[in-house]
């Protein structure tokens, strides 16, 4: 009986955890095919590839956050003014120990538009898998106590079911973004993740993944010929939880096209994010550090670090995407 109670209450605390927000990034930018489908191939060169870890062991809700994501340009040679791309990104989360995981493998497609000389709207589409599995090997049951040892040391004779479940899962975004003559830019999106809100069949119950809101936005300001600012947020939604970033990275580039970038983030009531950043050759390195700003955990070392590399490159000299600078949003 105790150990059918304590599975039970164990039950209990992680179908309140399956039922929780996704996962999310300090670097939101860092990681565009998770943010929103939309921006599917809106880069400077042919083709980007993106990996981010992040970790958060120390924090309230400990968890590790793995994802890289590929995207490319095609069609070019029949598509002149417009852009359509492809890409796939894989997310991996860890709850501490492992004890819950979520995987996200994601096929993604855009089509960019050109509505106007400096606007355009793209469309995009995510589909693919979304996965859960909850290890209880990761907990030890009274009825495993061995007197003698001391440890809980002897088999459990409870056997679990449904615990590793899959479903198919779909995403759309949106985005309106514009170029100014002064080489800067703006933008405004909206998403929505787990459109059809898939059933997990998790140990015989029936619990739907919510759908997850986003509106996102931002500008590059170019204050001179080496300076620009870059003001973004977002504004996710998803069940009883809502997360609301916004701030803003300075940028100096150099002559050569060479890049370093520092700035702050506020996610709002709950955590200031302090980020720096370089772009050497077509490359973008990008560190993170969460401080929890609630003041009952100041000086309890509780924040999460955050690490991201970009690479972007070129099938050939011409650029997409009316060539502007303005699209390193």
């Amino acid at each position: 009986m105790n150990s059918k109670f304590l599975i039970g209450i164990v039950l209990m605390i992680f179908m309140e955890v399956l039922n929780a927000q996704d996962f999310h990034f300090s670097q939101f930018y860092a990681m565009p095919l998770t943010l929103n489908p939309a921006l599917n191939g809106l880069i400077t060169g042919d083709l980007r590839g993106s990996v981010n870890y992040r970790n958060q062991i120390k924090t309230l809700t400990p968890f590790t956050t793995y994802a890289a994501s590929f995207e490319t340009k095609i069609l070019k040679k029949i598509i002149e003014n417009d852009v359509f791309a492809i890409g796939v990104v894989v997310v991996r989360d860890e709850l501490y120990n492992k004890t819950v995981n979520s995987s996200i493998v994601m096929f993604s497609t855009a089509y960019h538009d050109r509505i106007g000389k400096n606007d355009y709207m793209a469309a995009g589409f995510q589909g693919g898998m979304y996965q859960r599995y909850l290890n209880m090997n990761a907990f030890t049951y009274p009825e495993q106590w061995d007197q003698t040892t001391g440890q809980a040391s002897l088999p459990s004779t409870v056997e679990f079911q449904n615990l590793n479940v899959a479903v198919f899962d779909m995403n759309l975004g949106l985005i309106w973004y514009h170029y100014i003559k002064t080489k800067s830019s703006i933008f405004l999106g909206a998403s929505v993740f787990h459109l059809t809100q898939p059933k997990l069949n998790y140990l015989n119950t029936d619990g739907m993944i919510p759908r997850r809101y986003i509106i996102n936005g931002g500008s590059r300001i170019l204050l001179d010929n080496h300076f620009s600012l870059l003001p973004k947020f977002i504004l996710m939604s998803q069940a009883k939880a809502t997360e609301v970033i916004l701030g803003s990275t300075i940028e100096y580039r150099t002559k050569n096209g060479n890049a370093f970038k520092t700035g702050g983030w506020l996610r709002y009531n709950d955590t200031f994010i302090l980020c720096l950043g370089m772009e050497l050759k077509g490359v973008e390195i990008g560190l993170s550090y969460d401080f929890i700003a609630n003041k009952k955990y100041l000086g309890q070392n509780r924040g999460g670090v955050e690490f991201s590399v970009i690479l972007t490159s070129f099938y050939k000299k011409n650029v997409s995407l009316n060539g502007n600078p303005g699209i390193k949003f």
